[in-house]
């Protein structure tokens, strides 16, 4: 790890790096990027920035940096991100953009960006495969506890207070709970994240394993990253009883929780990942 931190700073002072903007749409994926690059670049200035609140500071746009790094690059369509392409066509600045999930269910070419230059792609069974992420089993159940059908859609979508209605059922609930327990985790307890529909629906999943004995806990956007934190160093506490936590609208992408030992999707979804 020293020498790999030694090898890093050589690279950075021969490249002439001594100022990093990192963007990103949240807070986790800052907190993350700020121990990393304190670890491998600890001489490099870096400032570490949600897109967000650099819409509101015209002055960290207008300063020259001379690397541009934008976690979930996939997002640089959105409007918001506008303003990042001065940066990006300043001509002194490197934009590096960094994703897990480059095509976009919009059908929009996010490498025009970077002037379509892949820098480096690795596709996740060559990750497996390289030792670089675990290897996961994927187990499909059938759910006859929610009739889809009857949900409407709303813009190409299913209507989410409908849909959050639907999926809140003592059936369901009992399902889902039967089919975790039968499939198991590895490591010393439990740490399973429950992707939910919605705010209600991740409270209602909370209650209802609460209500049968299991510790759990839900978590969305509005908690603050200090609370969401501390949540996720419960779940990875061997000794804390925290086994299960149903999130919306947070864990999305690009967080790094290593203790987490299963997953559920209980929300419908159009993504391939």
């Amino acid at each position: 790890k020293y020498q790999s931190r030694i090898d890093s700073e050589a690279r950075a002072q021969q490249a002439g790096a001594k100022s990093v903007l990192f963007v990103s749409h949240r807070l986790e994926h800052l907190t993350q990027a700020r121990r990393s690059f304190g670890l491998v670049l600890p001489k490099v200035r870096a400032e570490f920035v949600t897109i967000q609140s650099l819409r509101t500071n015209p002055k960290m746009l207008a300063e020259k940096w001379d690397y541009l790094v934008i976690d979930e690059f996939h997002h640089v369509e959105a409007d918001g991100y506008r303003p990042l392409r001065k940066l990006r066509d300043n001509g002194h600045t490197f934009l590096l953009g960094l994703t897990a999930t480059p095509e976009r269910q919009d059908g929009r070419d996010i490498l025009e960006w970077c002037d379509w230059n892949i820098a480096y792609e690795v596709r996740l069974p060559e990750a497996i495969e390289r030792q670089w992420l675990l290897p996961f089993h994927y187990f499909a159940i059938a759910d006859e506890t929610v009739d889809f059908a009857k949900i409407p859609w709303r813009r190409g979508v299913f209507d989410n207070e409908a849909l959050q209605q639907e999926l809140q059922v003592e059936r369901r609930v009992e399902l889902i709970l039967e089919q975790a327990l039968s499939y198991g985790f590895d490591g010393p307890k439990r740490a399973t994240v429950g992707f939910c529909a919605g705010v209600e629906h991740a409270k209602y999943m909370a209650q209802q394993f609460n209500k049968r004995g299991h510790a759990s806990v839900a978590v969305w956007g509005q908690h603050s990253i200090e609370e969401r934190e501390a949540v996720y160093a419960r779940l990875a506490s061997p000794t804390d009883p925290l086994q299960w936590l149903f999130v919306a609208d947070v864990l999305n992408e690009g967080v790094d929780i290593p203790a987490i030992n299963s997953l559920m999707f209980l929300r419908p979804t159009e993504s391939s990942s």
